[in-house]
């Protein structure tokens, strides 16, 4: 991202290229519990390095603009998100009724509204 900003270019994809992997790691750490933090970090690493190669490639090889990269990246692993939020990829949940939910939740939560621990 700073090399884009840098260059004068804008990268509106950083947003929702941490928030998927943010997701993804904390996801595959409550499957599996016996999961390292470090090898969690390697992981995110790992998805970041798979991610930035790709985009770098549309950006100086397919000479797309930086601007429509880092708009379709984010579109992309918005979408990829919405789709690991959701119960099966078959009936996606939109990320936005998800969102709703949480924000109940959270409203009930400071109401005192629900099960007490």
């Amino acid at each position: 991202m700073t090399l884009i900003i840098i260059t004068g270019g804008i990268d509106l994809s950083v947003g929702s290229i941490v928030g998927f992997t943010a997701y993804y790691v904390g996801q595959t750490l409550a499957d599996n519990n016996d999961m390292s933090a470090v090898l969690a970090v390697l992981l995110a690493i790992g998805i970041g390095a798979v991610v930035v190669p790709l985009l770098a490639r549309a950006l100086g090889v397919q000479d797309y603009g930086s601007f429509v990269t880092a708009l379709a990246a984010s579109q992309i692993f918005f979408a990829a998100l919405a789709l690991l939020l959701s119960d099966s990829p078959d009936t996606a949940l939109p990320l936005a009724r998800r969102l709703q939910q949480l924000n109940t939740a959270r409203q009930h939560i400071e109401k005192g509204i629900g099960p007490r621990a």
